[in-house]
């Protein structure tokens, strides 16, 4: 499959023009690309129900086997405190690979004249002013996603999105484990 050329967006009085093996191509590029897309997604929800649990578990684990002296307790911390800071930073890395092909995406949809990520990307209220979304039938096109998603990775705001809460929660999990091995001791 060859890669679509950034160039080659020709419409003629709103169709775009391209012969039937251009569109399928086209149409398989964007299924793989939304594939790829899903399943990242997927395995983020995974790893915070694989992380969590694990983290918890590998602390208080230590408890079990209390009676062996021979393992500093911190080791557990440790361990428990590093899952929760992978499955963290897997969670940053996620959101910045998805956020990074919306532009490829939106560009793909118009060509195949379809809406699917443009409405979803449209309901980011953050994104857009409020001209753009006082007009109904207003959708994001690929120029505007593709300068807002290089202004995000550059000041670095999608770990912003939705993470800030999960990333406290991290914070608090390690602090709480912490403090229960100095209140234990």
């Amino acid at each position: 499959m060859k890669p679509l050329n950034h160039n080659k967006i020709v419409t003629l009085k709103g169709k775009v023009a391209m012969s039937n093996g251009e569109n399928n191509n086209l149409l398989t590029e964007y299924q793989v690309i939304n594939n790829w897309r899903n399943s990242v997604v997927n395995s983020d929800f995974i790893m915070t129900s694989i992380f969590i649990p694990l983290s918890i578990a590998t602390f208080f684990s230590y408890y079990l086997i209390k009676n062996s002296k021979d393992t500093p307790q911190l080791l557990f911390w440790g361990a428990s405190s590093f899952l929760i800071l992978t499955w963290r930073w897997y969670a940053h890395h996620i959101d910045a690979s998805v956020l990074k092909i919306y532009p490829k995406i939106v560009q793909l949809e118009i060509l195949l004249e379809l809406t699917f990520t443009r409405e979803y990307l449209k309901n980011i209220r953050t994104w857009w002013t409020d001209k753009q979304l006082d007009n109904e039938s207003w959708l994001p096109d690929y120029l505007e996603v593709k300068y807002r998603v290089e202004h995000l990775c550059k000041t670095q705001k999608y770990f912003s999105r939705g993470h800030g809460k999960l990333n406290f929660i991290a914070f608090l999990v390690i602090v709480s484990e912490f403090l229960i091995i100095c209140l234990v001791n």
